[in-house]
């Protein structure tokens, strides 16, 4: 049950510098800290859902190192199976998973809230905010706070020296393969010149000719 892979701590490192958030996530844990009293911890992932920071009181990262998610796992559903990292990452939404709804048996004992983390300009999803806890101590009460602090890492990144010095703004070709549903082509299925749109789904997006999907902004 523990994670196929777990980074080094050198690969750690450049994860985190390479992923744009580091200006940010000390800022929102101290917000999320004083706004719950829950015995809690802060996870935030890149985008391929590897763990960078990972906060909380040391009793329930205890209780996280005997599952393995630590700083340098590898979160995905590949690595781990079915969790609430995963499924933000696949819908592209925000999720809520506890207890049995995990894949992995030694997972059923947490509740987990995760939300990607949006550039602020393209809408790509630079990586997901997770807060995890023993079921006893987190309900769904926490998805609104979990949502509206990864759309704040998303305010404050604007203002980050490392955005001011230009973070990509263009969707990554990760961030395409995301748009698709599972088993659909990360190819384009449409021909022909124009606008085309693509309206049900998780995710609205639209293609200019043969051109690939591109998520449509909530503006």
């Amino acid at each position: 049950t523990d994670p196929r892979r777990v980074h080094s701590d050198a690969d750690i490192a450049l994860n985190r510098q390479r992923s744009g958030l580091a200006d940010i996530v000390d800022p929102v844990w101290d917000a999320l800290s004083q706004a719950s009293a829950l015995d809690q911890l802060m996870i935030v992932t890149d985008a391929a859902g590897d763990v960078l920071w990972r906060y909380g009181s040391r009793r329930v990262r205890d209780e996280a190192e005997r599952i393995g998610f630590v700083a340098g796992a590898d979160w995905s559903e590949a690595s781990v199976g079915t969790n609430a990292i995963s499924q933000a990452l696949r819908t592209d939404n925000a999720v809520h998973m506890s207890g049995p709804e995990h894949f992995a048996y030694s997972h059923m004992s947490w509740t987990c809230m995760a939300a990607p983390i949006r550039h602020p300009v393209s809408g790509e999803t630079m990586g997901i905010l997770d807060v995890s806890g023993p079921r006893r101590s987190l309900g769904s009460e926490v998805i609104p706070m979990v949502q509206m602090s990864a759309r704040l890492m998303s305010e404050i990144l604007q203002h980050s020296p490392r955005f001011q010095a230009g973070i990509p703004a263009e969707p990554t070709a990760q961030s395409h393969a995301q748009l698709a549903a599972p088993g659909e082509s990360h190819q384009p299925v449409h021909s022909g010149p124009g606008l085309h749109l693509r309206l049900l789904g998780d995710v609205p997006a639209f293609a200019v000719g043969a051109g690939h999907w591109q998520p449509v902004s909530l503006r």
